[in-house]
């Protein structure tokens, strides 16, 4: 039984969806390369510019969904109610995130609550990784069904694999028990993320591949963000996480642009 997803039909992409992807990528090189002249005299400028690029990341996951419920050809792998369901939760883990970055941005004294203040962060990022696994599960649901037992055994049993090894990486041995359960927990779901975006790479075939490099770019930003959260890091690392967040959110919620695809 031939499970794969036939692949996008180009010519049906959208003006305003791609002129926003461009736009959230022009910003965020115009942004990293102007980062040390605002970080030295307008950390609050430099802050909100780095609001607006996960604004307009929410702007496209609701473009998204608009278009998907004005489309009368919708890829028949999944029902309209489930595609509507998809760009739901894409658009949802983005407003979850901007949540958390909101708290990462500084721009609000929450130190008192807990230190650092990132560890805030946690509880929205993670309500935005859930959204994000039960979207690339309906995206792979078909594909779920018919594939072998033993893929999904391998994937399933890869995820605390994947969460320890983030995990130790990221922990200094001296962080006090509950931030080393906090993050162990988070480490888990975002583990479990990637391995469902891997489902949706192996249902969609080559289409999905950047939905699945987005997880990986994501995973390797928080991977980023714990390590150099209570250690000394330079510039440039602060970079790279921000880079490598806002493009993997960028791919991940161009996910709901598969229902683009060509009809079986």
């Amino acid at each position: 039984m031939n499970t794969t997803i036939p692949s996008f039909n180009v010519t049906a992409s959208g003006v305003l969806s791609s002129r926003l992807t461009l736009t959230v990528i022009v910003m965020l090189i115009t942004g990293e390369a102007l980062a040390p002249l605002l970080l030295s005299k307008h950390i609050t400028v430099y802050s909100l510019y780095h609001l607006m690029q996960t604004l307009l990341l929410a702007a496209l996951a609701f473009v998204i969904k608009k278009e998907m419920q004005q489309s009368h050809a919708l890829h028949a792998s999944l029902s309209r109610q489930d595609w509507a369901r998809v760009a739901s939760l894409l658009a949802g883990g983005i407003i979850f995130s901007f949540a958390g970055d909101l708290i990462n941005s500084g721009l609000f004294e929450l130190a008192d609550l807990l230190q650092p203040q990132t560890l805030l962060s946690i509880p929205p990022f993670a309500l935005a990784h859930v959204c994000y696994i039960a979207a690339f599960y309906l995206l792979s649901r078909r594909w779920l069904r018919a594939s072998s037992n033993l893929f999904l055994s391998i994937t399933i049993a890869a995820a605390p694999v994947l969460a320890i090894s983030v995990w130790s990486f990221v922990m200094p041995s001296d962080m006090p028990r509950f931030v080393a359960y906090a993050t162990l927990m988070y480490a888990f779901i975002i583990a479990t993320m990637v391995l469902a975006a891997i489902w949706v790479a192996r249902a969609w075939r080559r289409p999905a591949l950047p939905v699945m490099l987005g997880a990986f770019l994501f995973l390797v930003s928080d991977a980023l963000l714990g390590y150099a959260l209570l250690r000394e890091r330079p510039f440039v690392v602060g970079q790279i996480i921000w880079a490598t967040y806002i493009l993997g959110q960028l791919l991940i919620v161009r996910a709901g642009l598969l229902f683009r695809a060509a009809p079986a």
